[in-house]
């Protein structure tokens, strides 16, 4: 199957968790950047936290979900361990801010495109400090109180490997209906083989219908 054929089938099994979701239900967002997959989760009624770590997204996320008062926005990026990080932006994210934003990143060994073709470093210049939330930990509480956990959408640049290893390791899945995350082997040499070894481990572990690493 192709990559798009694969991104394709990852969207039809999210929009039926969305069409069986209700007001009552609890949704995380992680990388929400501008609030696309966010407004779809609240339009459901379940009461949905997003997290997006760049201040200046964050004001437009905050804009775009004004009018629902079932969301929760935490300007944090998601980790495995509560602390502080440099947010790394684009050496582009001047010209074009929501945008380039999508390829901000906590990992230092991220790489992005240039224009005129090639890889080349993040703006380590442009980086800003933002909290880091302990993600497996914070999920682990929010599955205690809430009972379940209906999505989980992972989209946070190179931090789904190591957050997706420790919710296996401490059984997380089990209560959480649908986790859906993007990985980015092209932008993380260093992960390339670990991400391949997960796709096996997880394929064989879970249903796409319950854990599906093809988000795009």
């Amino acid at each position: 199957m192709s990559r798009q054929a694969e991104i394709k089938a990852a969207e039809a099994i999210f929009a039926e968790h969305l069409a069986g979701m209700k007001p009552g239900d609890f949704a995380v967002d992680c990388g929400a950047n501008v609030g696309r997959v966010t407004e779809q989760l609240a339009q459901t009624g379940a009461h949905v936290e997003a997290f997006e770590p760049d201040p200046v997204v964050f004001e437009s996320l905050r804009k775009a979900c004004s009018g629902f008062s079932n969301v929760t926005l935490l300007q944090a990026a998601a980790g495995v361990e509560t602390g502080e990080a440099e947010l790394l932006r684009s050496p582009y994210f001047d010209e074009d801010p929501l945008k380039e934003s999508e390829k901000n990143t906590i990992c230092a060994e991220a790489v992005t495109g240039r224009k005129e073709g090639g890889w080349q470093p993040m703006d380590r210049a442009n980086a800003v400090k933002v909290p880091v939330v302990d993600l497996p930990a914070y999920l682990e509480e929010k599955i205690a109180r809430h009972g379940r956990i209906a999505v989980l959408k992972l989209d946070i640049e190179g931090m789904e490997v190591p957050i997706l290893n420790e919710m296996d390791q401490r059984g997380l899945f089990a209560g959480i209906g649908l986790t859906v995350a993007e990985l980015h082997p092209w932008r993380f040499p260093d992960q390339a083989a670990e991400i391949k070894a997960m796709r096996e481990t997880f394929g064989a572990r879970y249903p796409l219908t319950k854990v599906n690493l093809n988000w795009g």
